[in-house]
């Protein structure tokens, strides 16, 4: 069995076990077009009422619409089944997709935290680096500078002593002056 435009159109079934018979894959189509069809519901009612139509098509007439509002509220029953799991999985994704970006954005936070640690050790290490650079020249010219007044004021002992050297020749000189006076 050809799918054609409706199923009216498809060849009649020899019997019903016939393998050329429609599969459901190939009349569901049709039954959902004719659920869509606003029509159909009217004319088989109109036809189901007239009074020329004979007594059993009235009542398969009366079972068609009847089967065909359950078949509605089935596939309006399978269409919000469908719309709620599909509203659930985006949902779902939508949370993993939610989590996912969480956990970057707490492994970037954690990397931002261990690179600004790793710049704050490198610093300290620079300013400790730099202060025992400043408390070594600071040592240094301390060092010099109190081996430079050292040297200032054993300078200025020799001055003094040459000095009082000089006061004690000129009183020597002065008393041999007076002497030979």
């Amino acid at each position: 069995g050809k799918a054609r435009l409706w199923p009216d159109q498809w060849p009649r079934p020899i019997f019903p076990a016939d393998t050329s018979n429609p599969q459901p894959g190939e009349w569901t189509p049709y039954a959902n077009k004719l659920l869509v069809a606003p029509r159909l519901g009217e004319l088989l009612s109109k036809w189901r009422d007239l009074p020329h139509t004979a007594r059993r098509t009235r009542d398969v007439l009366t079972r068609l619409l009847e089967a065909l509002v359950r078949y509605k509220q089935l596939v309006v029953l399978q269409m919000q089944q469908e719309r709620k799991k599909k509203q659930e999985e985006e949902e779902k994704k939508r949370r993993e997709q939610q989590q996912l970006r969480q956990l970057q954005l707490q492994r970037e936070q954690e990397k931002a935290l261990k690179e600004a640690e790793r710049q704050r050790q490198l610093l300290q290490k620079e300013a400790e680096r730099q202060m025992a650079q400043f408390l070594k020249d600071q040592e240094h010219a301390t060092a010099r500078q109190r081996h430079m007044m050292q040297q200032q004021q054993m300078q200025l002992e020799q001055q003094m002593q040459l000095h009082q050297l000089q006061q004690q020749h000129q009183q020597q000189q002065l008393k041999r002056q007076r002497a030979s006076s």
